[in-house]
């Protein structure tokens, strides 16, 4: 059993790991340490005995991955490799060997990521010393793990500096043969990277290649395998990654000598069925590369491999050998082989084993099949092959099993295969039958990707097919759509901006938004009002149509403001959407046809919509209007069009400035004083409690309680320097039991008429309708632009709402509410099992105090009885949306028993508070 020091070791250790990956720069702030002290405690701690193998392999996984901010100087990388190697060294055939190979991934790591080639060449050669005398050990039982990865180092060091390990090239080669263990795979890896690298060298060395050198290259020792030795005239250029352009090279002359490479290839080529799938599959594109550079080698040495795997399943092994028959052509595969490999991924692409990943890659290597017949076709990757006839497509119809990727892919192809012509025929029939599943999807209002879907087929079927009958097909489809679901418009505006890609003279797109158009103007205001903004911008692309006439459109719009509410209702979104549609047609048209039509559109924003952004908006646009021309404000309109893209805010060829943030402020420079409470009487007619109580649920319009503040600057704003504020935004957030409160929009405060709470401050006045009688807490904000044009934000203290504030006095006439109100007592003690609840509460007021008490706050809800020797006031209240709260007080000489009576059990507790307030206001 582990020790308890060895434990909180590595428990600490894992901790500070955890919170150094998490930010490396906080942990060295917090602990006031420099990186190198952090690299010498993980040294440390890697020599101690104390911790485990699994917390050191920790220790390098951190070295590893944040070398870069840990080791910043040649010293501190030149110490930590050095330490790493000498722990190496001091490890025995009993040290694990993962942790071993962890140490030479990780120094392997930290050289090629710091380019420690060029830096310090001695510590990069030793530590390829190292690794060299690792592999060297051929068939060794002990350590075949750290062997192999010993050669993944080697093989990533020769890929980052290609060519470096050329000389070494025949000791791999032989090393390659007599290795007999697992890791044969990881030797031959290593040998075939550096054997093309090496003949790439060769070939672009530039000088003349003798006969023999690609033999001597493969037989000849040039050097022993230890040490690594440099070359003498050795620069920071040499053995560097080429970029991917310089990755072309010529081939051996006709004259070299490739027996020798033949036979090598052949050799890797009959143990690739010992390697892993994707070393094997690796190993073969690097052959491949190599074949090419030899006129010698015909491609026939790949056709035991071929024949080997071309009835495989494996997605990987498929791939390679269409990248072989991609690479040879008729040297390599016969039509009948290319025949029978078409098969083959037809049954590939519709197995039921392979993931919907691997089909979907099986679908595109069949829109690309490398043919050994050339294709007339202009665009071959737009076409089936040839070999592909209609048993072989049957499989290619969408399923209900089948995802959204693959059903595209597959209408894809199936528009491959069918060309409908003029005329309605079986051809489109058939490509238009396939998206009815993808149809009723949008029937029903799905959004998200079975719409995308839908549309990405609709736009390959046109693109393909815009000369048939599918055009029409399309078309109306679309129409349909957009009018059945107008939620659809963005995705329709998108289908018809690709269409204008592909030839901006198509008349389609501009059809189609004038049957859209014509079905939108002549539906209802009241009926487009649920997808108002769809529509919107379906007509602000519309109006850039400079050949569809915008007069309908603008008749439209003023009936929709005029007949509907969202003139005085509408939010900022709405507006902004009308007024981009005003925007498009000033733009795109000629103003002088429409100039009343689109005046009185624009006055009747101005004037009447809610939104004072809009409004002012409105005004501008409306001015120009009437002073500029049609074409000067189609020219300034244009100039201040330019899209805000990445790049142009960068090059700053934006017209716009780019908008300061928002200022949020810590300390409120505004504040809301209470003035007074008015709220909205109703009042039913009604000859009995039955007939006022269907009424009082019938009704709609429940009442609403203004409550009127004072909006004044605190001292706060005085000391900012903040004499005059614009656009301000007044916003209450409310709870659930209200409401909404709609905002509060002033065009102008100034500290001169509203410093403090008087008659010549501003006074605004909120709607409180609540839902629920309950009290609540309103937290207010604000926003508003200043005089430089800095636009601030801040929260004013909240506005409270007390219970008694929602108090209104039973909502019929005078004469009726005695016999209403014991009408509805009797009622509430007949219902007292659901909602309505009885109760009594005792005051510590006697009977003077108690009658003044009612005078001065319940006299407005006080109910003359037509007994006058009762000492009993009745004291009736309305709680909206439509509860009642009925009390019954009956003054004694030394307390008052208040008799409680609600159809709103809920609202006991907050009537048992507001009764002991009285109370304890009185005695105060």
């Amino acid at each position: 059993m582990a020790a308890p020091s060895v434990l909180q070791s590595a428990d600490r250790w894992l901790s500070e790991i955890f919170e150094f990956r998490k930010n490396p720069a906080a942990f060295f702030t917090t602990r006031q340490i420099e990186d190198g002290e952090f690299v010498m405690d993980i040294l440390q701690a890697m020599y101690s005995d104390k911790l485990g193998d699994s917390i050191r392999i920790v220790l390098l996984s951190t070295l590893q991955e944040k070398s870069s901010c840990l080791m910043s100087t040649p010293d501190s990388i030149e110490q930590t490799v050095g330490s790493l190697m000498s722990m190496y060294d001091q490890t025995t055939s009993e040290t694990a060997a993962f942790y071993k190979s962890q140490l030479l991934v990780t120094m392997t790591t930290i050289l090629l990521e710091s380019g420690q080639l060029e830096a310090q060449p001695k510590l990069f050669t030793d530590f390829v010393e190292l690794l060299l005398d690792t592999v060297s050990k051929v068939n060794s039982a002990v350590d075949r793990t750290v062997r192999g990865t010993a050669c993944q180092c080697l093989n990533e060091i020769e890929t980052m500096h290609p060519g470096i390990l050329m000389r070494k090239l025949e000791h791999f080669y032989a090393m390659s043969q007599l290795e007999c263990t697992h890791v044969c795979q990881n030797y031959m890896a290593l040998f075939v990277q550096v054997l093309k690298n090496s003949i790439y060298v060769l070939l672009r060395s530039g000088e003349s290649i003798d006969s023999s050198e690609v033999t001597d290259l493969l037989c000849s020792r040039t050097e022993p395998l230890k040490p690594l030795t440099l070359p003498e005239d050795f620069s920071n250029k040499m053995f560097q990654l080429g970029s991917p352009k310089d990755s072309s090279v010529r081939c051996f002359s006709e004259d070299v000598d490739s027996k020798e490479l033949l036979r090598c290839l052949s050799f890797l080529l009959d143990h690739l069925y010992l390697m892993t799938m994707p070393c094997a599959v690796t190993t073969l594109l690097k052959l491949i590369d190599c074949m090419v550079t030899a006129p010698h080698i015909a491609p026939h040495i790949l056709r035991p491999f071929v024949t080997r795997v071309e009835a495989t399943h494996d997605v990987t092994l498929f791939h390679a050998l269409l990248i072989l028959k991609h690479k040879f052509g008729r040297q390599l595969m016969t039509d009948a082989e290319e025949e029978l490999l078409l098969d083959r991924l037809v049954s590939c692409s519709s197995h039921p084993c392979l993931t919907p990943g691997h089909r979907l890659l099986c679908y595109q290597w069949l829109l690309n099949f490398p043919e050994n017949k050339a294709s007339d076709l202009e665009d071959t990757k737009s076409h089936l092959p040839t070999g592909l006839d209609y048993t072989k497509t049957a499989s290619l119809y969408p399923g209900v099993f089948d995802g959204l990727d693959t059903t595209l892919i597959k209408l894809n192809l199936l528009s491959l295969c069918f060309t409908p012509s003029h005329v309605q025929d079986s051809a489109s029939a058939t490509l238009i039958g396939c998206l009815v599943s993808l149809q009723k999807s949008i029937h029903y209002g799905i959004t998200g990707r079975p719409a995308i879907t839908l549309y990405r087929a609709l736009y390959l079927y046109y693109r393909r097919h815009y000369e048939t009958v599918l055009r029409s097909d399309i078309y109306k489809l679309i129409v349909t759509i957009v009018t059945e679901q107008p939620k659809f418009v963005p995705h329709t505006i998108n289908f018809i901006e690709c269409i204008n890609r592909i030839d901006t003279k198509d008349s389609f797109p501009t059809e189609l938004l004038q049957s859209s158009m014509e079905n939108i103007v002549s539906t209802p205001p009241s009926d487009v009002l649920e997808d108002l903004e769809f529509h919107l911008l379906l007509l602000e692309k519309v109006c850039k149509e400079k050949s569809i006439s915008p007069k309908p459109i603008v008749a439209f719009l003023r009936q929709l403001l005029t007949s509907t509410s969202i003139g005085s209702n509408g939010s900022w979104l709405l507006g902004n959407c009308i007024l981009s549609v005003c925007h498009s047609i000033m733009q795109h048209h000629d103003t002088t046809e429409i100039f009343k039509e689109l005046g009185q559109l624009l006055y009747e924003l101005l004037t009447s919509y809610g939104d004072l952004d809009i409004r002012d908006r409105a005004r501008f646009y409306y001015a120009m209007l009437t002073n500029i021309s049609s074409q000067k404000i189609s020219s300034i309109l244009s100039s201040a069009g330019t899209t805000h893209s990445l790049t142009r805010l960068v090059t700053g060829s934006s017209n716009f400035d780019i908008p300061s943030p928002v200022q949020k402020l810590q300390q409120p420079v505004l504040c809301l004083t209470r003035i007074q409470r008015r709220p909205e009487y109703m009042t039913f007619a009604c000859s009995n409690c039955q007939q006022y109580l269907q009424n009082l649920q019938s009704n709609q319009k429940p009442p609403v309680i203004h409550m009127d503040y004072y909006l004044h600057f605190t001292e706060v704003s005085s000391t900012r320097s903040v004499d005059k504020l614009y656009s301000l935004v007044l916003h209450v957030d409310i709870p659930k039991s209200y409401k909404e409160i709609p905002d509060v929009s002033l065009s102008c405060l100034t500290l001169d008429e509203s410093q403090q709470p008087s008659d010549t401050c501003q006074v605004i006045s909120l709607q409180i309708q609540p839902l629920e009688p309950v009290p609540s807490k309103l937290p207010v904000s604000t926003v508003f632009m200043t005089a430089d044009g800095q636009t601030s934000t801040c929260s004013l203290s909240p506005v409270h709402i007390q219970f008694s504030d929602l108090f209104l006095p039973l909502p019929v006439s005078s004469s009726n509410r005695p016999g209403l109100f014991d009408d509805l007592w009797k009622y509430m003690q007949d219902h007292s099992s659901k909602t309505c609840a009885e109760s009594v509460c005792t005051l510590l007021l006697n009977k003077t105090a108690m009658l003044e008490v009612i005078q001065n706050q319940l006299q407005e809800y006080r109910i003359d009885h037509v007994d006058k020797e009762d000492d009993t006031s009745r004291i009736g209240i309305f709680l909206p949306p439509s509860w009642h709260l009925l009390l019954k007080i009956t003054a004694k000489q030394d307390m008052t028993v208040v008799a409680i009576a609600t159809d709103n059990w809920k609202t006991l507790p907050l009537v048992n508070t507001f009764l002991h307030e009285l109370e304890e206001s009185r005695a105060r």
